[in-house]
């Protein structure tokens, strides 16, 4: 009886682990991502596509060609890789520690998809770590932010005409320590005054 309950108790985690390890391999991955992105196609009303769809067991994950459609069809982000270093040893106690997040050859047009504001242009390279995330406090730090070879233009216009009031409140605090510019240019374009920086 001893042998038989003990055998029950180890198969869920002898199965675990199998998965755990099936996830590692590259065509399962891709799987994985290909119903993931369905869902999020679905759901949105987006069409998202990945290309390439990487992550090892230390928690790295990397995603190669990165498009996002409108209904459309329209592009409204592209992006060459997206790269994520998350700290394995701090998700192992609870945690959330971002090595790096790092974004290249980034092309976006947001249209009407935010309201009363609108960016449109490229991004060669954009690059992020934190480590300082707080989930139950609502609270980011982000330590270091370095975008580098923008050319965006940026338009505000006035969402005062279709305030939503019944939208709740968002309570999240995000830090920033330290940011970087380099070679970028952004235009800022106010649509009710015409102005532009």
């Amino acid at each position: 009886i001893i042998k038989w309950a003990v055998g029950v108790l180890l198969v869920p985690v002898i199965l675990f682990f199998i998965l755990t390890i099936l996830f590692y391999i590259p065509p399962i991955q891709n799987f994985a991502v290909s119903k993931a992105t369905a869902l999020v196609s679905s759901a949105t009303g987006l069409n998202v596509q990945i290309e390439h769809f990487r992550i090892t067991f230390l928690l790295d994950i990397n995603l190669h060609q990165v498009i996002v459609n409108d209904s459309e069809d329209s592009p409204i982000l592209s992006m060459e890789d997206l790269n994520i270093d998350l700290s394995f040893k701090k998700i192992l106690l609870g945690k959330i520690d971002i090595n790096g997040v790092e974004l290249k050859n980034i092309t976006t047009n947001t249209k009407n998809m935010i309201p009363g504001l609108g960016v449109q242009g490229k991004i060669s390279n954009f690059f992020l770590d934190s480590h300082g995330i707080d989930l139950s406090r609502q609270r980011v730090t982000v330590n270091n932010a370095h975008l580098n070879g923008a050319n965006l233009w940026v338009t505000l216009g006035d969402t005062t005409e279709n305030e939503d009031t019944t939208a709740s409140a968002i309570n999240w605090r995000i830090e920033i320590e330290q940011a970087q510019l380099s070679d970028s240019r952004i235009k800022l374009c106010m649509q009710k005054d015409s102005t532009q920086a």
